[in-house]
């Protein structure tokens, strides 16, 4: 694993990996990858997630990151 990689990614670098998810940018595999790198960086994958392949469409990008960040409830002990 290279040392880029295990830099986190910030708000701006999530908003451009959606957007390209959205846009349809990629193949198969950089959609996977792209993903993956959400999982890694924001607790609230899922709901970026549910915004990207279940959602209407309607939503850019910055929309998506911040309904989905808003949405998310995490479990409390």
């Amino acid at each position: 694993m290279e040392v880029s990689d295990m830099k986190r990614k910030n708000k701006e670098e999530i908003i451009d990996l959606i957007s390209k998810l959205i846009n349809n940018e990629g193949s198969d595999a950089e959609d996977e990858q792209w993903m993956d790198e959400i999982i890694k960086n924001v607790t609230f994958y899922q709901e970026i997630y549910k915004y990207i392949w279940c959602g209407d469409g309607n939503l850019s990008a910055e929309e998506i990151y911040h309904k989905a960040e808003i949405e998310y409830k995490p479990i409390l002990l």
